[in-house]
């Protein structure tokens, strides 16, 4: 059976996951993505701006500041899908979990096509969702 847009989305976050010493399953998580795929979002809750990167600058980001040495999860939680056709949309609130440091709540929205009969993900946008951030909108 072909995954659902959501447990797409999971497998991304689970893939993205790693305990400490480790490093994420960047060959399964690119798997969820379309080659092409850009994602646009604070790598960390701290960053003062949005990155707009591929996945491979964003595997190289992501395991900046020792972070191979500390592990990281990202906790999904409450999300709301709309699938219409080909397309579908997932906007996914999770948790940012660094070792020593507080959870930073954020929010995620992705974008699916179904290509050859599999969801993958073209894009995501992300920021965080508590004061830590004051951008525009705010």
């Amino acid at each position: 059976m072909t995954p659902s847009p959501g447990e797409t989305v999971d497998a991304a976050y689970e893939l993205l996951s790693f305990d400490p010493g480790q490093e994420p399953d960047w060959a399964g998580f690119g798997s969820c993505f379309h080659p092409r795929a850009l994602l646009a979002l604070r790598v960390f809750p701290e960053d003062a701006a949005i990155s707009v990167m591929d996945l491979h600058e964003y595997s190289r980001a992501q395991m900046r500041e020792g972070l191979r040495e500390e592990g990281y999860t990202e906790v999904p939680g409450d999300r709301d899908v709309d699938i219409i056709g080909s397309v579908a949309t997932v906007r996914q609130h999770f948790t940012m979990n660094f070792a020593g440091r507080e959870p930073a709540p954020a929010i995620d929205v992705f974008s699916l096509v179904n290509v050859d009969g599999r969801w993958q993900i073209v894009s995501v946008v992300s920021d965080m969702t508590a004061a830590q951030t004051d951008g525009p909108g705010r």
